[in-house]
């Protein structure tokens, strides 16, 4: 059986299995339930893990969700961008006696919406049955991130996976075999799980993480160095909205909007703002749906935040979370996959090696290279008051006109996350930038600013010209003030604002006086008259190339 193809078989096959096991279950102790279910969660993330090393779990996009079956675990990576409330549901359930089944058994409803014709009865009015609770989110695509992120860390998880396979060998089915410790969460599933992407599976670790660095070098000067498009670079933020999607989901898929994600027991503690990869079952039920539907039609309150909290299953996937991983601020994943970093121990050449390339974009001005090098490596290490948040204001007037469009392709070539934004008086104006409350609905509505932690803020002034600021636009400007200032970022609840931490780095490239205060403003001076020639940008990769360990050293370093 596959655990791809029929997860939802396999689990209510573990569950039945683990009930069978467990004397207390079967007499229909609430405890006792809850802990086969989630025994059963566990072996289906075994299974899962399998499949994952096997590169067989396919990844979910738009085009994908509309064809791949109803049941099918499928991988997914994003950013949680609003908590909804605790939804609870029919953990466990078992109908009364009948002729066709006169020794009932006890099923589950976890990692689905409803019952599943084929492996369990529908349920009876008199079933008895216990609550359990589960905790739904909205996941976007992850802003700005680089394609070259997302196969850096496909690679790290296929090389990792590859090497758990066959050093535990067997391992794994005799521990799943083993009696488990078990607690009051009720699932402690595997709380690891790195995003395989669509790249060959090597038996050997080292190979494949070679083969992945390779393919994100390539992809890189494909899209950027020769000129093909900005298919693999970071699309602009607009402050007006969220760029509509994320290179990270594929070279040339077609990205989701948004997907609800129903986390299970110990994973459901999440924070807005964190990078979640996630493996689970992809679930359907129009059905089910169209119930909600009905009794949302006889009630307008309840149907406004039906809207938002149960959309068209066929506009907003439903994901239920089978293993899920953190992944923090994209460093941790990406060093993995590059031994020679750390084999290299050569940070003060990676350091000139990389203040080469800055240099490049910069037009050669050393001293301007020093402070945006202090910008994208500044990290908050502390609050209240912050500290380690540090913003550079670079002023390039006089200086050519392309430094900004250089300066922005060697920082997508080594920061995983790069948030451009072309401030005008019109983007400023269009609608608000920060995250706000939608009481009607009862959800978090996202803004341009609610990025991930390790994202770069890359703020371009250069188009500015005068206008008038209407009050939608003096609360953006007034949101990435700040940013820069305190690193928070205040949530508007409509009666009350809300600061919540962010730890983004912030780069504001200006033409004169910048509208952002409270940045170390540095004048860039070039070496070399007229445009910046169109070779710099590839002159600082080259540089980066030529680093000890190369491109992945430096953005290890990074």
């Amino acid at each position: 059986m596959s655990a791809v193809t029929a997860p939802l078989r396999l689990a209510s096959e573990a569950f039945a299995a683990a009930v069978a096991a467990d004397q207390a279950a079967v007499a229909g102790d609430a405890q006792a339930l809850r802990n086969c279910g989630a025994e059963a969660r566990r072996a289906l993330a075994e299974a899962a893990q399998v499949a994952l090393a096997a590169g067989a779990v396919p990844l979910l996009t738009a085009d994908s969700a509309a064809t791949l079956p109803n049941g099918t675990l499928v991988r997914f990576r994003g950013l949680c961008q609003d908590l909804f409330n605790p939804e609870y549901y029919m953990g466990a359930y078992r109908n009364g006696t009948t002729a066709q089944e006169p020794s009932p058994a006890w099923h589950s409803l976890a990692l689905m919406e409803g019952p599943v014709a084929g492996i369990m009865p529908t349920v009876a009015d008199e079933a008895e049955h216990h609550i359990w609770e589960r905790r739904p989110f909205v996941a976007v695509p992850v802003p700005g991130e680089g394609v070259w992120a997302a196969l850096q860390d496909a690679g790290a998880a296929q090389a990792a996976l590859c090497a758990q396979q066959t050093q535990a060998g067997g391992a794994a089915a005799a521990a799943g075999s083993a009696k488990r410790g078990r607690d009051d969460g009720g699932d402690d599933t595997v709380a690891s799980m790195e995003e395989v992407d669509d790249i060959e599976v090597q038996p050997d670790a080292a190979e494949a993480a070679k083969r992945s660095r390779d393919a994100a070098t390539a992809v890189f000067y494909k899209y950027r160095v020769a000129g093909a498009g900005a298919s693999g670079s970071a699309t602009p933020v607009s402050i007006s909205g969220r760029a509509g999607g994320s290179a990270a989901a594929g070279v040339g898929a077609t990205t989701l909007s948004r997907v609800i994600i129903k986390a299970y027991g110990g994973e459901n503690e999440l924070r807005l703002n964190e990078v979640v990869e996630v493996v689970g079952v992809l679930v359907r039920t129009p059905e089910v749906q169209a119930v909600a539907a009905a009794a949302a039609a006889e009630d307008a309150f309840v149907a406004g935040e039906d809207a938002v909290h149960n959309p068209p299953h066929s506009r907003v996937p439903r994901l239920h979370a089978v293993v899920m991983h953190r992944v923090g601020d994209g460093t941790a994943g990406i060093a993995a996959a590059c031994p020679a970093a750390a084999e290299v121990n050569a940070a003060a050449e990676l350091r000139l090696r990389v203040a080469a390339a800055l240099t490049a974009a910069l037009g050669g001005d050393t001293a301007a290279t020093e402070f945006a090098l202090a910008a994208l490596l500044a990290r908050v290490h502390s609050r209240d008051p912050t500290i380690g948040h540090y913003a550079v204001n670079l002023d390039v007037k006089g200086a050519p006109a392309g430094i900004p469009a250089a300066l922005r392709m060697v920082a997508e070539a080594l920061v995983p996350r790069v948030a451009p934004v072309p401030l005008t008086v019109e983007t400023l104006n269009a609608a608000p930038a920060v995250p706000r409350k939608d009481y009607a609905a009862d959800c978090m509505v996202g803004g341009a600013l609610q990025l991930a932690e390790g994202t770069l803020l890359l703020v371009d002034e250069t188009r500015l010209a005068s206008g008038k600021l209407s009050a939608v636009g003096v609360a953006n400007l007034e949101a990435l003030k700040a940013i820069v200032e305190e690193q928070a970022l205040e949530y508007d609840f409509e009666y009350y604002k809300m600061p919540v931490g962010t730890d983004v780095q912030v780069l504001v490239i200006s033409d004169g006086r910048s509208l952002i205060p409270n940045a170390t403003v540095c004048p860039v001076r070039t070496q070399h008259g007229g445009a910046l020639p169109e070779q710099a940008a590839a002159q600082a990769m080259a540089v980066l190339a030529a680093a000890p360990g190369g491109l992945d050293a430096a953005r290890s370093y990074m």
